[in-house]
């Protein structure tokens, strides 16, 4: 797996419990033993030019909700590193998943996915 991938974390135990009632409005949130959906398409970000320069590294962790057909439709820094977090959601934002089943209907869903930046 690329070090773009999803993170086991869960929203929840990243939000507090007013901002993520709030950013989670609508879609099922996926906590506990669910899993998030299988990625479909992944984007890798575009390390901005200045954190190269200034030799910055890290991980940016988001909020990730999803439409009923699996498109990221909204993302929200969890964990930021400043210079890196608009790559990060601007990448994210164009990832896909498979549409989450839920009882028997694709669901929009929230869940955090990871995204790492690393000079190589």
């Amino acid at each position: 797996m690329s070090p773009w991938g999803t993170s086991p974390n869960y929203i929840s135990d990243v939000l507090s419990p007013k901002i993520e009632e709030v950013f989670a409005e609508g879609p099922i949130r996926i906590k506990g033993d669910n899993k998030p959906p299988k990625l479909l398409k992944e984007v890798e970000p575009v390390y901005p030019e200045a954190a190269i320069k200034s030799g910055i590294e890290g991980v940016v962790i988001l909020g990730a909700k999803t439409d009923k057909d699996g498109n990221v439709v909204d993302a929200k820094i969890l964990r930021s590193v400043p210079a890196l977090d608009q790559a990060a959601i601007a990448a994210v934002r164009q990832w896909k998943y498979e549409p989450m089943i839920i009882n028997g209907k694709p669901t929009p869903v929230v869940f955090t996915v990871t995204v790492s930046f690393q000079l190589r």
